[in-house]
């Protein structure tokens, strides 16, 4: 395997971030705080073989907060160093922690010009707002000045993630803040409607204005981090997708731009019907790209084992992709905890199974409720993420589709 990756969240970001976005759940913080340390990181050289970390930077908190995580980091990055092994830091993409930054205009905003939660205690940002731009560009610029390797930038969205309505209709597609609505305007000379129908004019429009908008700001932050020498990569996320009306972005630029890609998906070799999709973008990116699948998702699955570790090297020798080991943000018996390494031994190839899973439903019912569904799409979004119960029955119900 010529790289084998960590998806390593830890540090004192990492567990402040668990605890916004989950309040009043277990952390173990010692395992979290000591998964940087020489020791931890021998054991993943020997265990797993990994050359290459992703590693917490910046989690989307304020400057000031966010100064111990950086002290964290670069205080811990010769110990990767010693073993050769590349780093990449981690920098949060289109949202920021809505309390450290309440009072300024940095939001992405829906139709009815409503915030847009990202997750518990976070809010989207909009790539057009120059005052968010201007902020992640620094963090961007800064984290591609330190000692790491390669700058690693998740979460790009040009807004919402679109719902399908019926066969052919979309609410919470993209971003609708005075900024977005002003570009739009003067590239294209129209209004932004409501809610999107598929085939329509201003539909395609609108898609070829946020891809534009996204992908220009993707060539902006590669000049950067290029001009310090670094490598650089991106969340490609789920290429099962159409990723250009999903998330805004043209998959192949970003295989021609970035160093590498790097998918997160939910198709765990082993326990799903895995990664076989991808030898098409593999092959596009001659093999750049690394894999790290869940089973259940972030916080929804216990401790890997020596099962989940074969079945991932497997899969990845067999594809030719580089395999990214989950390495945090596991609940045992409701813990948060970081990879115990020395549970584990080498990987060996196995034979690995291929399960088949229902697909998820890929529109809600009935057109006749399209105004229905967009108005009352962001409220459900802020219930869902802040009550822990709705939030829980939601995971039922979508794990339940996906599985």
């Amino acid at each position: 395997m010529k790289r084998v990756g960590v998806y390593y969240w830890a540090g004192p970001g990492t567990v402040r971030m668990i605890e916004l976005k989950y309040p009043g759940v277990r952390v173990d913080v010692e395992s979290y705080m000591r998964a940087y340390d020489e020791g931890v990181v021998e054991a993943m050289v020997d265990k797993l073989g990994i050359t290459d970390a992703f590693l917490s930077y910046s989690w989307g908190f304020g400057e000031e907060t966010e100064r111990e995580d950086r002290e964290y980091l670069e205080e811990r990055l010769e110990n990767f160093g010693r073993f050769k092994i590349r780093t990449h830091g981690y920098v949060q993409g289109t949202n920021l922690v809505y309390e450290e930054f309440f009072d300024q205009d940095l939001w992405c905003r829906d139709y009815r010009g409503r915030l847009i939660p990202y997750h518990r205690g976070r809010k989207m940002t909009c790539v057009n707002n120059p005052r968010f731009m201007e902020l992640w560009l620094e963090r961007v610029e800064r984290l591609a000045k330190t000692r790491v390797d390669a700058v690693f930038v998740d979460n790009v969205l040009g807004g919402m993630v679109p719902v399908r309505v019926g066969r052919d209709r979309y609410v919470g597609l993209g971003c609708r803040c005075r900024y977005c609505k002003r570009e739009f305007k003067s590239e294209v000379g129209g209004e932004l409607p409501d809610w999107f129908e598929e085939g329509t004019e201003v539909f395609e429009e609108y898609l070829d204005f946020r891809e534009r908008t996204m992908m220009a700001v993707v060539k902006k932050i590669v000049k950067l981090v290029k001009k310090e020498g670094k490598e650089f990569g991106t969340n490609g996320f789920d290429p099962k997708y159409d990723t250009r009306l999903m998330y805004g972005t043209d998959l192949e630029r970003l295989l021609e731009w970035q160093d590498y890609l790097l998918v997160e998906n939910h198709c765990l070799p082993g326990r799903t019907e895995g990664n076989s999709y991808l030898e098409g973008v593999i092959e596009k990116a001659k093999g750049r790209v690394f894999v790290v699948s869940y089973d259940r998702g972030i916080g929804r699955e216990e401790m890997y084992g020596q099962e989940e570790v074969d079945a991932i090297w497997s899969e990845a020798g067999s594809l030719g992709y580089w395999p990214c080991y989950k390495a945090s943000e596991f609940t045992t018996n409701g813990l948060w905890e970081c990879l115990k390494v020395s549970n584990l031994k080498l990987p060996r190839k196995v034979k690995v199974r291929v399960m088949e899973r229902v697909r998820p439903r890929r529109s809600l019912p009935g057109e006749w409720g399209v105004g229905m569904y967009n108005w009352g799409l962001v409220p459900v979004m802020v219930g869902y993420f802040e009550n822990r119960w709705l939030r829980k029955l939601g995971n039922e119900v979508f794990y339940g589709m996906v599985r």
